[in-house]
């Protein structure tokens, strides 16, 4: 896992920006499990989680109250099936296993 500053971010997300979660929830080529994820992001109770999807956008997934700041970069969208399959065991799996590639965590902000 890598971790890096927030001036390291992806190329993936100076190109397509950030936007909101019901935004997303509408963007053409999401498969229904990532939908459901984003959909359920909804309750996140605090913090900011910053996603990027794999040849997207980057999608707020924000809490209800301020919070710690996370970027994440979604490599493939298999791991919302895993996540919502087998919990958190499935989205370390799918880390370990994503073809080589890890999904990356950057840290933003300790608010």
């Amino acid at each position: 896992m890598s971790l890096s500053s927030t001036t390291d971010r992806a190329p993936e997300t100076a190109n397509h920006g950030i936007v909101e979660l019901d935004q997303a929830l509408n963007l053409p080529g999401l498969t229904r499990w990532t939908r459901l994820v984003l959909h359920l992001a909804r309750r996140l109770e605090y913090g900011t989680i910053l996603v990027t999807l794999p040849e997207g956008p980057t999608v707020a997934l924000r809490g209800r109250t301020p919070g710690p700041s996370v970027d994440f970069i979604m490599r493939d969208q298999g791991l919302s099936r895993r996540l919502l399959l087998r919990g958190g065991l499935g989205f370390a799996e799918a880390i370990w296993t994503a073809n080589g590639r890890r999904p990356i965590l950057l840290p933003c902000s300790a608010s």
